[in-house]
């Protein structure tokens, strides 16, 4: 809860802030009505509505108390110690190790899924180089963070869209996650670097982790286990290098004409099996 209410907000009001992509994404969100049995989200896309949010709102949230944050600065300690002189790019994968060893070390006496919540949110703000004191300015006095590249199947962008989309799913919805990544896509097939469907395919499959991370205490440590016993980048992306990618606002009406038609539904229906098929959700 604490997250949803504290920690989020920072994390998305830092984002919106700083990344083009993600801004351009959340000025799609209009209202989100939650019921007993559904959460329904509204988009418009509107240049600018951004430009209206009063900045110090998230930032004056209240912190976090001295659990939680004992358990974000775990992470971030393992995670500073693992990267240490690291040069050359670290895969996802391997990266996630030594991470998720520790959240199956410390579940053992304490709750598996807040473990995989920290361990997602602090690897996700690591790998997008966010200063974790701009969130918790207790953060100011711990090591510093190392600089490094993370890849996920040789691509950076990859690994990115993978964990962000991951730590949105532990923290928030599902459904939230999925419609800021395929907001960010048709925005770059507007006026950026064009649709994607391999980051689709890299949001969705952070999405399911992040999903899978959470659904339950069992689940959460097969995740765990499954990630300690070490696992290749080709276990966490489906295959990608067969989709169409750069795709421009144009290439994109004429191929598949919007993201409801037949052509579409289908690609997606591929990579939704490709997931289905990873060696981490089974």
């Amino acid at each position: 809860v604490f997250l949803t209410t504290k920690i989020f907000p920072k994390l998305m009001q830092w984002l919106i802030s700083t990344i083009p992509e993600i801004q351009l994404a959340f000025s799609a969100l209009q209202q989100v009505k939650v019921s007993s049995s559904a959460i329904d989200i509204v988009y418009r896309w509107q240049g600018g509505l951004f430009d209206k949010v009063n900045k110090t709102l998230a930032m004056n949230l209240p912190l976090v108390n001295k659990q939680e944050l004992s358990r974000f600065y775990r992470y971030h300690l393992i995670l500073t110690s693992y990267t240490l002189r690291k040069n050359e790019p670290i895969p996802l994968s391997q990266l996630l190790i030594p991470v998720m060893r520790l959240a199956s070390e410390q579940s053992g006496k304490g709750n598996a899924i807040e473990e995989n919540r920290a361990a997602i949110l602090i690897t996700s703000l690591h790998i997008l180089g966010i200063s974790l004191k701009t969130l918790f300015p207790e953060a100011a006095d711990w090591p510093k963070q190392q600089k490094y590249r993370v890849t996920l199947d040789g691509r950076e962008d990859f690994a990115k869209h993978f964990m962000l989309s991951a730590a949105i799913t532990a923290y928030a919805d599902t459904r939230l996650s999925d419609a800021i990544g395929l907001y960010k896509e048709i925005e770059d097939a507007r006026s950026g670097s064009g649709f994607s469907f391999n980051d689709i395919a890299a949001d969705r499959a952070g999405t399911q982790f992040g999903e899978k991370a959470i659904e339950n205490r069992m689940s959460a440590l097969k995740i765990q286990e499954k990630l300690s016993s070490g696992l290749d980048d080709g276990d966490l992306m489906p295959a990608w290098s067969d989709l169409p990618e750069f795709l421009s606002e144009d290439a994109f009406k004429d191929r598949f004409g919007a993201v409801n038609t037949p052509s579409y539904l289908q690609l997606m229906d591929k990579i939704e099996q490709r997931i289905a098929n990873l060696v981490i959700f089974h």
